[in-house]
Order: structure tokens, then C-alpha cells, then sequence
């Protein structure tokens, strides 16, 4: 079950990990869109 939430949200994590070093989004933006309606931040 956990191996199947990395696989749903590793595309995204790359992404954002990605604006975050290019410097096109903020870290504060980047951790609502993870930590939004979530139980787990991850």
C-alpha cells in the first residue's frame, strides 16, 4: 500500500522538485499542494 502512494505522487515530487531548484515556484506553494487534504504529509 505505501509503494502504491510513492508511485501515485513520485511524478509529482519530481516535478516540484524541479520548479523548486529551477527557482519557478515557491516552497510554500509546493508544500500546500502536498500537504493539502492530506492526512500524511509526504
Amino acid at each position: 500500500m505505501a509503494s502504491s502512494l510513492l508511485e501515485q505522487q513520485y511524478d509529482q515530487m519530481i516535478k516540484y522538485a524541479t520548479f523548486l531548484r529551477l527557482g519557478t515556484a515557491e516552497t510554500e506553494a509546493v508544500l500546500k499542494r502536498f500537504t493539502r487534504n492530506s492526512g500524511h504529509p509526504t
